[in-house]
């Protein structure tokens, strides 16, 4: 079985080389009929062949995994958003408006589950942040965040008084606040001192409240910088607190483009989108020595969402992609899609049914050994970028 998936990945590899030129010359053309909305006057500009299929060995050079500890009070239902902060990892399930604690080796530590209508409980969680040791969950329903220890301990609220769907703390006296086109005040960004309750500034200012969101944080943190894309957005932006600016521009060459309406009317263009070829979004980056490697995904009429891996040449523009979910990778056995990016590595999480399959399929014993139970919490899996 191995050899034959080796055999047919060569064969497949020589097969689609013969159509890069034509796929590059393409690409040009494709680049003058995207809507320049898309498109901003960004630094740098990138031209992406989601047809590529390059080794996987240029993009790993290892990966780790983590088995999360299963217990009756921590049984998780579905992962929206992973940090990892203080040797810890902290889980955010929306379902159960939840944050489970784990250690840095997956044992289970604690969880924030504060849900109610009483001082110090949340209607839901939308979003959160762990910073200076403590956990801050943002409420859209209560226009609040609610800042707890790390054993659950609330510890005060800061009142937003709007509609925030994700936030990023900064330093003590700086909050980003993000609402993608559904607040009152008709700016997606609003840079917020807690401390003087204060607003310091507004930005990217839209016409109309659309009541209408995605819920995907738009925040990227790399060393000092803060960095935003946002959903069907072609562009990575800086943003400050005095201005979002354009970074990186990419062209894909989907079959299906994002339509013009994207900044007037959120709803009709996620109805639009339905069963078309286009970018989602870009999930996150990590910038090394003039490499750019991004993560993002694409829907397929027949296959549903994909994720995707480039990693670009910032001086040479030279691209090289992998999508995930079609191949199998023996190099890379758990590798089938790509959730987040934390520092050089790309975090993913597969159920435990799945984890046992794989190993059993393919004699890792990586899981059996530690028994590992199909019913168990789902697994991170960690792959290190070159």
């Amino acid at each position: 079985m191995k050899q034959f998936v080796r055999y047919y990945l060569r064969i497949k590899s020589k097969c689609m080389k013969v159509t890069y030129l034509f796929n590059f010359i393409i690409l040009i053309l494709l680049g003058s009929c995207i809507s320049k909305e898309l498109i901003k006057e960004a630094n740098e500009k990138f031209v992406i062949d989601i047809n590529r299929q390059d080794k996987i060995t240029n993009f790993f050079n290892a990966y780790h995994t983590i088995a999360l500890e299963t217990t009756p009070n921590n049984l998780i239902g579905g992962i929206d958003k992973i940090v990892l902060q203080n040797e810890h990892i902290y889980i955010l399930d929306k379902k159960q408006a939840t944050i489970f604690i784990f250690t840095h080796n997956g044992k289970y530590q604690n969880k924030i589950a504060n849900q109610g209508r009483a001082p110090g409980e949340y209607l839901s969680i939308s979003d959160f942040e762990v910073y200076d040791s403590h956990v801050y969950c943002l409420s859209r329903t209560n226009q609040k965040i609610f800042k707890y220890d790390t054993n659950g301990v609330f510890q005060n609220t800061i009142q937003v008084n709007d509609w925030y769907d994700c936030f990023h703390i900064q330093n003590d006296s700086t909050i980003y606040l993000f609402s993608d086109y559904s607040n009152n005040q008709l700016y997606n960004y609003v840079v917020y001192n807690p401390i003087t309750k204060e607003i310091i500034n507004r930005l990217d200012k839209f016409k109309k409240n659309q009541g209408f969101s995605f819920e995907y944080s738009p925040f990227h943190c790399l060393d000092s910088n803060l960095l935003v894309s946002e959903q069907y957005e072609h562009t990575i932006f800086s943003l400050t607190s005095q201005e979002k600016k354009p970074l990186y521009s990419f062209i894909f060459n989907t079959s299906d483009q994002i339509p013009p309406f994207i900044y007037t009317d959120r709803e009709k263009t996620y109805h639009f989108l339905q069963g078309k070829e286009t970018l989602r979004r870009i999930k996150g980056l990590y910038i090394s020595q003039g490499t750019l490697n991004i993560v993002y995904s694409i829907f397929y009429k027949n296959s549903g969402i994909k994720d995707f891996i480039s990693k670009i040449d910032t001086a040479t523009k030279e691209v090289k992609t992998i999508k995930l979910g079609d191949d199998f990778f023996p190099e890379y056995p758990f590798l089938y899609s790509a959730f987040c990016v934390y520092q050089d590595q790309i975090i993913s999480y597969i159920p435990a049914l799945l984890a046992l399959n794989v190993d059993k399929q393919y004699g890792l014993n990586q899981f059996t050994s530690i028994s590992l139970k199909e019913t168990d919490n789902p697994v991170l899996i960690f792959h290190h970028l070159k």
